[in-house]
């Protein structure tokens, strides 16, 4: 009786501990076509440097393979160009490749955003053509990537795929 009730308390306990944890939101940019994409995106205006203002401070990619985790690679400043007046990021992401590009607050499905999401403006330029988001479209082109069942935690990830 008494090992019982002591199991109960600590499995509540973890319950709680667990029920409290907010995790982050991932943005990714996915190039699932054969040839590199031309990514340009434009962040809100903010009090603050724009780039620490995504919550990713610098652009950071993957190979898809490996976009359930969170060993992303941050760019080398040489990688990438960011236009501080325009507060607009240029990156060619190689085929089969993701980018990080926004970590929002959490994400829960009865709201329309998560806080924090501050892309304003996509455009991907590849072999398929030109696309291009602007405005609350931007949020609205990303599409929910389901976790497994017996995924607990973080991340939660959105993606827009180009083709």
């Amino acid at each position: 009786m008494m090992l019982r009730r002591l199991l109960l308390i600590v499995s509540l306990g973890l319950l709680s501990a667990f029920a409290g944890c907010t995790y982050s939101t991932d943005f990714i940019v996915v190039n699932a076509s054969e040839k590199p994409l031309l990514v340009t995106y434009t962040i809100r205006p903010t009090g603050i440097d724009p780039l620490v203002a995504t919550g990713v401070r610098t652009p950071a990619e993957l190979p898809i393979a490996e976009l359930r985790g969170r060993e992303w690679r941050p760019l080398a400043s040489n990688e990438y160009s960011f236009e501080p007046s325009s507060r607009t990021v240029t990156f060619s992401l190689q085929p089969n490749h993701g980018l990080l590009i926004n970590r929002a607050g959490e994400w829960r499905s009865n709201s329309e955003m998560p806080s924090g999401f501050i892309i304003e403006k996509i455009k991907l330029v590849g072999i398929n053509g030109e696309t291009v988001v602007e405005g609350e479209n931007v949020y609205k082109s990303f599409a929910l990537v389901a976790k497994p069942f017996y995924r607990f935690g973080p991340p939660t990830q959105f993606t827009l795929t180009y083709e």
